[in-house]
């Protein structure tokens, strides 16, 4: 009778287990493996599109990676580099477009 007391005691306790483990897994965050959002300092992104219309596109934007700010751009209608929180995208670091600072313009350039 103790055997059997004790080996029920251990069924119960396993299958209790393993139905929290399933039941805790359940509340487990998807990962994202677009775009992983990091905390890090804001920074410069130099705009590459060549019209406005590209300004909406985060991977029109690449890391201005030459210190400071970037030089005027003379202002006008379109960005050319943008202050932002970055994001990595696909393993590439690009501005969160949600998070712009500051920005600097240049005059589109007509076709």
């Amino acid at each position: 009778m103790n055997r059997l007391f004790n080996f029920r005691n251990i069924a119960v306790a396993a299958i209790l287990s393993l139905a929290g483990v399933i039941g805790l897994s359940a509340f487990a965050q998807p990962e994202n493996l677009r775009t992983v959002k990091e905390k890090r300092a804001k920074q410069w992104f130099v705009y590459t599109g060549s019209d406005i219309a590209g300004e909406s596109n985060q991977l029109n934007y690449t890391e201005y990676t030459a210190g400071g700010e970037p030089e005027d751009c003379g202002g006008g209608e379109m960005r050319c580099a943008i202050y932002a929180e970055p994001v990595t995208v696909s393993g590439t670091v690009r501005p969160d477009l949600s998070q712009i600072d500051a920005s600097q313009t240049k005059h589109q350039l007509q076709p």
